[in-house]
């Protein structure tokens, strides 16, 4: 996930408590999942606790809605910023033959 990403979480009221430069790919998609599940499904976490008081809840349609369509929009940001880099080096690398 790139910065753009977090930023298109951000705009949907996702706040991400770390500096993206610390952390790898797979703990941003993770808080990116987190923060989407607690601030538009209400769960607090994504790991079972096997209880079921705890682990299933009624999710209005609405927001599952919401929250298919933040998840989404931040997967669609992080796929056309790793195309445009990979154009970016193919042009470079064309060059650099030249």
């Amino acid at each position: 996930m790139t910065q753009s990403a977090i930023a298109s979480l951000l705009r949907l009221g996702c706040a991400l408590p770390f500096r993206v430069s610390d952390v790898d790919t797979e703990t941003i998609r993770r808080t990116a999942l987190e923060r989407i599940a607690r601030d538009l499904l209400g769960f607090s976490t994504l790991e079972p606790r096997k209880s079921d008081s705890l682990d299933f809840r009624e999710c209005a349609v609405w927001n599952i809605a919401m929250a298919l369509e933040a998840a989404y929009a931040v997967g669609q940001v992080s796929i056309l910023e790793a195309s445009a880099v990979h154009q970016t080096l193919d042009t470079q690398g064309s060059v650099g033959a030249v």
